[in-house]
């Protein structure tokens, strides 16, 4: 796979930029105003991407185990942002007898949707 993670669309989409930086919470990531912070004080992504944004950009370049995490985190921050959408406008309905199974539900058919998207737009 050819990493194209530059490619990202300019308008219409909910991520505009993706960065590898330290972030002071537990956090894997966060995504605030378009940007996908990935936390590289976190110890999977340390084991997983590297020390710093080099180690980072290398990785990803080559490392089929990095390629998948990187998907994965995109996918998540993704998901998460469609689900708080939806409640807001009543889209996402949890009911109280079993709210995580509700939101369950709903991750997984939305990753299920937005995964071939994401590897399409970041991988060849």
């Amino acid at each position: 796979m050819e990493l194209r993670r530059r490619d990202i669309p300019q308008t219409g989409g909910i991520i505009r930029r993706v960065s590898y930086i330290p972030l002071e919470n537990q956090k894997c990531s966060d995504l605030v105003d378009g940007v996908i912070y990935i936390n590289s004080n976190h110890y999977l992504n340390r084991v997983v991407f590297g020390r710093d944004e080099q180690e980072y950009a290398q990785n990803l370049e080559k490392d089929k185990t990095a390629q998948y995490k990187f998907s994965s985190l995109i996918v998540e921050q993704s998901v998460f942002r469609l689900a708080e959408e939806d409640h807001r406008n009543n889209k996402l309905i949890i009911s109280d007898e079993a709210p995580v199974t509700n939101l369950r539900e709903f991750v997984d058919k939305k990753t299920h949707e937005i995964s071939p998207k994401i590897i399409k737009v970041f991988f060849t």
